[in-house]
């Protein structure tokens, strides 16, 4: 008889899908937390320091004007941020689609803070909000225009899945706020602590 011998195949072993491990995610949300943890003891500090350099009443009429900037820097892309982030994170979307998404999202950028600086110039002569005219409409272009933009990168940025990137920014961002404060803001003048609030942005 015709002797053969045994050809053993061996099936290579099928490795699952690359997803990031306990030790990554956990690692990320640590960096996201410190750098957030960064950003709030440096307005601790930025705060401590227009207390100190206003005065009670200037620091008074600074909460009215830091108030009316928060609300136009949060919405001055629309607030559509959430959702572009969606958008571009979704595995279906092609390169051309996600193209289109950042191009919409940045006609929000450059439309919508031109709407917040034409509606601040007309809010602002009415007096309802004190120290409101501390804050210029060519101020509130400006950090509506700067947010924006912020907001823009930081969708795009998020929707790569860099966090640890965007942790690194908040926490400089903060960093450079409490810098500006410290250096440019003046005894009793709300129209430095705008001009800090304009460059630490």
């Amino acid at each position: 008889p015709v002797q053969r011998d045994d050809v053993a195949f061996v099936r290579a072993p099928v490795q699952p899908p690359s997803v990031p491990g306990r030790a990554s995610m956990a690692l990320n949300a640590l960096i996201s937390g410190l750098g957030v943890l960064l950003k709030l003891l440096c307005g601790l500090a930025a705060n401590k320091i227009l207390s100190t350099q206003l005065g009670p009443a200037a620091f008074g009429a600074w909460g009215n004007v830091f108030s009316l900037a928060t609300l136009y820097t949060t919405f001055s892309n629309g607030g559509i941020s959430q959702g572009l982030v969606a958008r571009l994170s979704a595995s279906e979307q092609t390169q051309q689609a996600r193209a289109h998404w950042l191009s919409g999202g940045m006609i929000f950028a450059l439309g919508v803070p031109v709407i917040i600086a034409l509606w601040h110039t007309g809010f602002r002569q009415l007096g309802v909000v004190s120290g409101a005219t501390a804050l210029s409409p060519l101020a509130a272009l400006g950090l509506a225009l700067l947010a924006a933009f912020a907001l823009q990168i930081q969708s795009s940025v998020l929707a790569q899945g860099k966090s640890r990137l965007n942790a690194i920014v908040v926490a400089l961002s903060g960093v450079a706020a409490l810098a500006c404060y410290w250096w440019l803001v003046e005894p009793g003048s709300v129209e430095s602590a705008v001009h800090a609030l304009i460059a630490g942005f």
